[in-house]
């Protein structure tokens, strides 16, 4: 049996607020260097990146959780490069 710690729902919004809460709390525990950390940054890419085909069919959101999925595949890009910077390497 899996317990979840905050209810999850099936929106962008929701999904992003459900990530926000699990930052929040890894912060909490760990401290807030945690979140600068390496590991973490990969984590946080490839949620962004889940999320991002997740709800990928745009047509299907609203108004603001298009502006939100655009956001993501933004922040996606950002994280990638400050962790590979070389443009060779973030192709593999």
């Amino acid at each position: 049996m899996e317990e979840q710690i905050f209810k999850k729902e099936d929106t962008l919004l929701s999904a992003l607020g459900y990530w926000n809460k699990v930052e929040q709390l890894c912060a909490g525990v760990y401290g807030e260097q945690v979140l600068k950390d390496r590991a973490f940054q990969r984590l946080k890419m490839q949620e962004y990146q889940r999320l991002f085909k997740k709800y990928g069919n745009e047509e299907h959101l609203t108004l603001d959780e298009q502006a939100l999925h655009k956001m993501l595949r933004y922040q996606h890009r950002k994280i990638e490069q400050h962790l590979y910077p070389n443009p060779v390497r973030r192709m593999v």
